[in-house]
């Protein structure tokens, strides 16, 4: 994905024509004291930008809350002519902790004493590269880890949309996704980029479910993206250092709602695939029998009798499980790759073969 925020984009109005607002209602986790709500993003303002609600309402709810920023920020301006990565790792963490007293305002304390909301906001930042956390991934997924395992109660987790066209946003999300897979535990996964550069035809795929927003959360929306002044504002008067959200762009962050896309332990999305066929191949050795079954016999029969050439030069082969038709393919090629998502299956396979 090649886009930037100098683009005109997709004007919000072709989302509302789109049917943006006529998402389906999302339901929300009851919120208590004992659940966290853990919310990894990139960049300082992505939290604001995307997740206002959801964490209004956890807080609003007693639950704690957690935020997880992979970088400083501090590509925002490369050509900066007057503030220097150094300068902008310094203000953009000032920055975040305004927004985040913005995002608690106005909420109850929890039902324990002592406990006002914005002390139940917390953040960190892995100081990670701007601009290349794909090359990170696995501290992303370490770092969440971590806060899930000093965390006795229940959790959920919310993180970019895979899909977000952002190189960093969709690190973040691919190794927040694959852990809520791996730990069973709801996700909340959400767009920012993609109300930019995509067509509104491309929503239903998206599946995502809206979120509303209350006056006063859409308040606390404005007034903590108005704590991110470096990316709201210009920096200056001086080329490099115009604002990185223009008007534009947060047209689409200025609506009555937010939107998610909501999986959890039942839920078979690709986030999951590793994690729901690992558990299906530590509890059965052979789960579809294609080592006993004359009906998986036949088939593979059937298949390779249905390949046209005698011999082949590569074949890929997807979902090859634990390498029963694998093997019959192999007899008949020079090299075969077979594909499979449980890691479990795939041990199997290269054992048997």
């Amino acid at each position: 994905m090649s886009f930037s925020h100098t683009d005109d984009g997709t004007s919000e109005a072709a989302w509302a024509q789109g049917g943006v607002g006529e998402l389906p209602e999302l339901r929300l986790p009851v919120w208590d004291a004992e659940t966290l709500l853990l919310v990894a993003v990139a960049h300082p303002d992505d939290e604001t930008l995307a997740a206002t609600g959801l964490i209004r309402s956890a807080l609003r709810g007693g639950a704690r809350v957690h935020v997880l920023v992979a970088t400083a920020g501090e590509a925002s301006h490369p050509h900066s002519p007057t503030h220097t990565p150094a300068d902008l790792v310094r203000l953009r963490r000032d920055e975040m902790e305004h927004a985040l007293d913005a995002l608690a305002a106005g909420l109850p304390a929890s039902a324990g004493p002592g406990s006002p909301a914005r002390d139940r906001l917390t953040w960190a930042s892995l100081a990670l590269p701007d601009s290349g956390v794909a090359e990170h991934e696995d501290a992303v997924r370490d770092a969440v880890a971590a806060a899930l395992d000093a965390h006795p109660g229940p959790a959920v987790l919310a993180s970019h949309d895979p899909g977000d066209g952002h190189a960093d946003h969709e690190a973040v999300g691919r190794a927040v996704g694959a852990l809520a897979g791996e730990c069973d535990l709801p996700l909340y996964a959400f767009p920012i980029w993609f109300w930019h550069w995509a067509d509104p035809a491309d929503l239903p795929a998206r599946r995502y479910r809206r979120l509303p927003l209350t006056e006063d959360d859409r308040a606390a929306r404005r007034a903590a993206l108005d704590a991110h002044a470096s990316q709201v504002r210009p920096l200056s008067a001086a080329p490099g250092d115009e604002a990185i959200l223009g008007p534009a762009v947060l047209a689409h962050h200025e609506r009555p709602f937010e939107a998610h896309r909501v999986s959890g332990p039942d839920d078979a999305d690709a986030h999951r695939a590793a994690a729901v066929f690992d558990r299906l191949y530590r509890a059965q050795e052979d789960p579809w029998r294609y080592l006993s079954s004359p009906y998986e016999a036949r088939k593979r029969a059937l298949t390779l009798a249905a390949l046209p050439r005698p011999r082949y030069g590569t074949v890929v082969e997807a979902g090859a499980s634990i390498g029963v038709l694998t093997a019959d393919v192999a007899a008949r090629a020079d090299r075969v790759v077979g594909l499979e998502a449980s890691a479990t299956a795939v041990e199997r396979a290269a054992a048997r073969l």
